[in-house]
C-alpha cells in the first residue's frame, strides 16, 4: 500500500476519484475513514436542512475506524500495519492532523494535509498569526494537497516541497453526457418549461453564505425586459420558505423551485439550463461552477467564488464575475448572455482548464504518475 486518504466525513466529489485511481493501480491506495458513524453519511448538512443522498459507489478499498472504540493510536497502528508510504490528512480536527503527523512522520511516512483553505475563505489570517500558520505547516507536514493553486499560493506552499493537487473533482461522466440535449429537454417538459425559453439555474443551499436573495432581486430586474425567460433554483436550506414567500409577494413569474435534488440526477438540471448562476458572500471552491461550465452553460458567479476565479481567468468570462451584492451587475450579465448567440464561445477557456485541471480523469492521471514515480 502506498498511499492512505483519511477521512472523517465522506464526500461524494471524491469517490470518483478513489475509484478510478483504484482501477488504474489496484492495491496501492485506500480511504480510511475515521468517524462514529460509518462510512454513509447520516448528518443533517446545516445548510441545507437535510442529510445529503450520496450515490452508492464501490471499486475501491474503503476501512472504517470507529471512534467510539478507536482513538488516535489505533488509527496510527492500522496506517503502520498498512505500510503506507504516503498519509493524506483531510478534515479531522486540527489536533488530531498535529498528532498524528508527528507520530507517522517519526516512523519514517510521508505526511500531507488536503486544504481548500485560501484568501477567499472566511478564516483568512494575518499578519503574525499568517506568518505563524504558514510556517507550522511547512513543518508538521512533508506535502502539500491544495484543493487548487489558490491554496498553494495562499500558504507560500515553498516549490522544493512536495505539492500535488486534488480538487473536488468535476465528473465529466456526468456533466458531459452525449444525449444531455435529449435529456434537457425532457427535463423542461416536466417542469412545464417551454423549450425555447431561456433558462437560468442555480444549484444552492438556501442559507445567508449562499446569497439567494440576490439571484431572485437579480432576475426581478432582469424580468422586466425578458419575460419569457426562466429561473430554476435547485436546493433546500432554512430560508427556502423565506424566499419563496418574498417571490409571492413580489409577484414573480417563472421562478421553478425544485427543492433538493441528489447528486446522482443532479445533471439533469443542468441540461435543461442555458445559464448558471452561483452569487455566494463566501465560497472558497464551490464545485457547481466547473459542473456548469463542463455542461456548456454560460456562467455568471461573485468573486467570491475560488473555482470561478480559477478557471474564468480570461478577459472573455472573467467579464462574468461580479462583485457580491452587485444586484444590477449581475442583471445586466444576465441580459448580456442572453443576447449573445454563440454565449458557449465566451467560456472556452474557461471549460478548457476545468477539462485539463479539475475534471476526474486528469487529476487521477497525476496521481497516477505521482504514485508510479516515487
Amino acid at each position: 500500500m502506498k498511499v492512505i486518504f483519511v477521512q472523517t466525513s465522506p464526500s461524494q466529489m471524491d469517490d470518483i476519484f478513489y475509484r478510478g485511481l483504484s482501477v488504474a493501480l489496484p492495491n496501492e491506495i485506500s480511504v480510511l475513514t475515521w468517524n462514529n458513524y460509518g462510512i454513509k453519511r447520516t448528518l443533517i448538512d446545516p445548510e441545507l436542512g437535510v442529510v445529503p443522498q450520496f450515490p452508492e459507489i464501490s471499486g475501491y478499498p474503503r476501512i472504517w475506524l470507529d471512534k467510539k472504540c478507536n482513538n488516535i493510536r489505533s488509527v496510527y497502528k492500522f496506517i503502520i500495519n498498512a505500510k503506507a508510504k504516503y498519509v493524506v490528512l483531510q478534515d479531522q480536527t486540527w489536533k488530531e492532523k498535529i498528532i498524528l503527523s508527528c507520530l507517522l512522520r517519526v516512523s519514517g511516512i510521508k505526511v500531507g494535509f488536503r486544504s481548500d483553505k485560501n484568501h477567499l475563505s472566511n478564516s483568512v489570517n494575518g499578519g503574525l498569526k499568517y506568518i505563524v500558520e504558514t510556517t507550522s505547516l511547512r513543518c508538521l507536514f512533508d506535502f502539500l494537497v491544495p484543493i487548487s493553486k489558490l491554496t498553494t499560493s495562499y500558504y507560500k506552499w515553498p516549490e522544493s516541497k512536495l505539492c500535488i493537487c486534488f480538487p473536488y473533482c468535476t465528473n465529466e461522466e456526468k456533466f458531459s453526457n452525449q444525449d444531455q440535449i435529449n435529456i434537457g429537454r425532457e427535463l423542461k417538459l416536466e417542469l412545464g418549461i417551454p423549450l425555447l425559453s431561456k433558462t437560468f439555474l442555480t444549484v444552492l443551499k438556501f442559507s445567508e453564505r449562499e446569497n439567494p436573495r440576490l439571484v431572485l432581486e437579480a432576475f426581478k430586474i432582469f424580468q422586466e425586459h425578458n419575460r419569457e425567460a426562466y429561473l430554476v433554483m435547485v436546493g433546500a436550506g432554512p430560508l427556502l420558505e423565506q424566499e419563496k414567500k418574498w417571490v409571492e409577494l413580489n409577484k414573480l413569474k417563472n421562478i421553478i423551485f425544485c427543492g433538493y435534488i441528489p447528486y446522482n440526477i443532479l445533471e439533469r438540471y443542468f441540461f435543461a439550463a442555458n445559464f448558471f448562476i452561483h452569487l455566494p458572500k463566501v465560497g472558497p471552491w464551490e464545485i457547481s461552477v466547473p459542473d456548469a461550465l463542463l455542461a456548456g452553460l454560460g456562467v455568471i458567479a461573485t468573486n467570491t467564488v475560488g473555482s470561478a476565479v480559477l478557471a474564468m481567468n480570461d478577459i472573455e468570462s472573467r467579464h462574468f464575475i461580479v462583485n457580491v451584492g452587485d444586484v444590477i451587475g449581475v442583471a445586466a450579465r444576465m441580459t448580456e448572455l442572453c443576447q449573445t448567440r454563440d454565449y458557449a464561445a465566451i467560456f472556452k477557456t474557461a471549460k478548457h482548464i476545468v477539462l485539463h485541471d479539475l475534471c476526474s480523469s486528469a487529476v487521477i492521471a497525476e496521481w497516477k504518475t505521482f504514485i508510479e514515480n516515487n
